[in-house]
């Protein structure tokens, strides 16, 4: 039974997503929903007629963004604030011709093409606020299931049904704490845009129920860098829309729950002094990381220009440190794959979207999406100093469709605007506006 599971998602994710050839906001949705639970089996390498069993769902998300655009004159093909992510991709594939190993270049393709057409239909798809709206409820949809099994491993304390844990820790079908942590993350972020903008009580009382069940999730997945990260986010998000907050009752809030979960949050900071093997070093993990940050640097820097091809960090690893290692840290893995030109690329694209959410902001009605997308993207900065994020199939493109969500709403802000004005200028109701549309 276990064998036929992860053929019937597939399965079925696909014809959902096939469906949306038709109407391309369900693609988006059906992946954000199916993706996550395909991920313990993509994890544990199974096949399907040979082939790694998420491919599907990729070749479907990158066959319609290239053809949509034929039968659709209207679209986009650059989104907003996109340019430099595709310059990224574009110096990505250079890197793939110089590429120590073809194959893994080629597979690391695959994945950011993925990310490149969901981030390129997700824009696209969204033409109004119902729109995103549904995009939003995807997102959080897509945690039940997660949620859900990670509190079965909390309370089984089986925390190694996908992958041998260093530390016991809930990781969910995510196979890794960081993993998990990151998506909860990113949840909480869709959860609060929903939760600001829905009128029915029953279902905010539902959103608050989920809302808290992710955090507590975030507290079991034991994440010290999305705990920074996420606090630090929130705090910049909090002080920019300071006007729209009543930011003591958010204060009392957060220390109300960081007192609850107080002895397993200062645990798990503790284990900083205690030793482990960590990457090749018996120190804790930051100064483990740091070492190996320093012995892998040399490397970086003999190919400095175009990197040694997108994909092979864990190869490099393997042959210069004897170790096969991911660096912790996206910056530094960028720039080992991609050279200077790609981590120029791509740095400058999360610096692009840092000033338009942190200045520009969101129209004054839409502050709950500017809130949370600042407070996203300033988490997703910092985390990418201590994570790798760039090269998942599940992390990154929920990211980026909240951001071309986003981004899209600013864009059509100022056209409904002018609609909702008569022809003598004289501003029309909200309601009747929508009346007579």
């Amino acid at each position: 039974m276990l064998a036929l599971l992860p053929k019937l998602i597939v399965f079925s994710g696909s014809a959902l997503l096939l469906l949306g050839v038709f109407r391309p906001l369900l693609m988006v949705q059906a992946y954000l929903v199916v993706r996550p639970m395909i991920q313990p089996f993509a994890w544990l390498q199974y096949k399907l007629f040979g082939l790694p069993v998420a491919l599907p769902l990729s070749a479907i998300v990158i066959a319609s963004g290239m053809l949509l655009p034929l039968v659709r004159p209207h679209w986009v093909l650059l989104p907003e604030r996109g340019g430099f992510l595709l310059l990224f991709l574009f110096i990505a594939m250079v890197s793939a011709g110089l590429s120590a190993d073809f194959t893994l270049s080629v597979a690391a393709l695959v994945k950011l093409a993925t990310v490149w057409f969901l981030y390129v239909i997700a824009f696209n798809s969204v033409q109004d606020e119902t729109d995103a709206r549904r995009i939003l409820d995807a997102v959080i949809l897509s945690s039940v299931i997660p949620i859900a099994f990670g509190f079965f491993q909390e309370i089984t304390g089986n925390y190694d049904m996908i992958h041998d844990a260093e530390v016991d820790r809930v990781s969910s079908v995510f196979a890794t704490g960081n993993d998990y942590g990151i998506f909860l993350s990113l949840v909480t972020g869709a959860l609060a845009i929903r939760l600001l903008v829905t009128n029915s009580r029953a279902y905010r009382m539902l959103l608050l129920l989920l809302l808290v069940a992710v955090l507590v999730s975030q507290v079991l997945a034991l994440n010290r860098g999305t705990w920074v990260a996420l606090t630090l986010g929130l705090a910049v998000a909090s002080l920019r829309y300071r006007r729209h907050l009543n930011l003591k009752w958010l204060l009392l809030g957060g220390m109300v729950f960081v007192a609850a979960f107080s002895g397993r949050i200062m645990e798990r900071f503790a284990e900083l002094n205690h030793p482990s093997e960590v990457h090749y070093a018996a120190t804790n993990t930051l100064e483990g990381r740091l070492e190996y940050w320093r012995a892998l640097l040399p490397v970086v820097l003999e190919r400095p220009v175009i990197g040694h091809g997108i994909g092979t960090n864990t190869l490099i690893s393997e042959e210069r440190l004897g170790k096969q290692h991911k660096p912790h840290n996206d910056y530094l893995l960028v720039f080992l794959e991609t050279g200077a030109l790609g981590l120029i690329a791509y740095a400058a694209f999360l610096w692009r979207l840092l000033v338009a959410f942190l200045f520009a902001g969101m129209p004054s009605r839409l502050w709950p999406w500017g809130f949370s997308m600042l407070m996203l993207t300033v988490y997703f900065v910092v985390i990418s100093g201590v994570q790798n994020i760039v090269q998942s199939i599940l992390n990154f493109p929920l990211f980026l469709v909240l951001v071309a969500t986003a981004s899209k709403l600013a864009l059509l802000a100022p056209a409904e605007e002018e609609m909702q004005h008569n022809s003598f200028g004289d501003p029309v109701p909200h309601n009747e506006h929508m009346e007579n549309k």
